[in-house]
């Protein structure tokens, strides 16, 4: 996979994220207090601009009641 791929992929998540949040309606520091997380985390997955672990994603999601698919193709 490619830089530039990555780097939408991980824009795309944020933007998710940050959509599913604001739906909720909940801030940016209610969703890091509930995931253990510090905000600035939480602001970086949404600007797509951290390589964020995936244990991490997965708390976020969990949070925000939405669920993470891996698509693996073979090449």
């Amino acid at each position: 996979m490619e830089k530039q791929e990555l780097k939408e992929g991980r824009k795309r998540i944020g933007e998710r994220f940050r959509q599913i949040r604001e739906e909720y309606g909940w801030s940016v520091e209610q969703v890091a207090t509930m995931a253990d997380l510090k905000p600035a985390t939480i602001e970086k997955i949404e600007a797509g601009v951290f390589n964020v672990p995936l244990d991490v994603l997965c708390r976020v999601a969990d949070v925000l009641g939405s669920q993470l698919t891996v698509e693996l193709n073979e090449e």
